[in-house]
């Protein structure tokens, strides 16, 4: 739901201008080689609809949602334990599709920044999008060996999201 599907249709001995296809939930469209991109816009279920001269068919597919991207900082870095320039070079937050067989980008669109200091009180920082806004860049910037950082409450939308989902927690030490 919400990338681009190729398929490919044909009829035993129609021409394939001849051929229309449609689905009941998205949109379809014909590309220059003769195939199919198919894009589903919500549901369980779409129904792909084949007409030619002298026949009729249609087939229910499964529709499933681009799976939970992982809230890395960089494509392979996540949390655990780092040094203090470390977690201050990162500008934020992104979220990375794990062995995904098609080309989209979800987005973090909010998380809570914690800064637990050894034997202080936390400091608190709401961000909206997954690049650090002014508060949350000043609270990185005071990072020190024994701080743990918790990136809290992480939510991100993916392509046919209709609104944001939870994606877990992030949970930083600093060394």
């Amino acid at each position: 739901m919400g990338v681009d599907n190729p398929i490919e249709v044909s009829a035993a001995g129609v021409n394939s201008n001849q051929i229309k296809v449609s689905i009941d939930n998205g949109s379809i469209s014909r590309n220059s080689d003769g195939s199919y991109t198919v894009k589903v816009s919500g549901g369980a279920e779409a129904n792909v609809s084949v007409s030619a001269p002298g026949m009729s068919s249609s087939k229910k597919f499964r529709v499933k949602r681009i799976p939970n991207p992982i809230p890395r900082f960089t494509p392979t870095q996540g949390g655990g334990t780092m040094g203090d320039g470390q977690i201050k070079a990162y500008q934020g937050l992104i979220a990375v599709l794990e062995q995904f067989d098609f080309d989209a980008k979800c987005e973090i669109t909010d998380f809570l920044l914690v800064r637990q200091p050894r034997r202080e009180d936390p400091e608190f920082s709401p961000n909206q999008g997954g690049r650090y806004n002014g508060k949350s860049t000043s609270v990185v910037n005071k990072a020190t060996t024994g701080d743990a950082f918790l990136f809290k409450d992480i939510k991100g939308r993916c392509p046919g999201d209709g609104a944001s989902r939870p994606l877990g927690d992030v949970i930083v030490n600093i060394r």
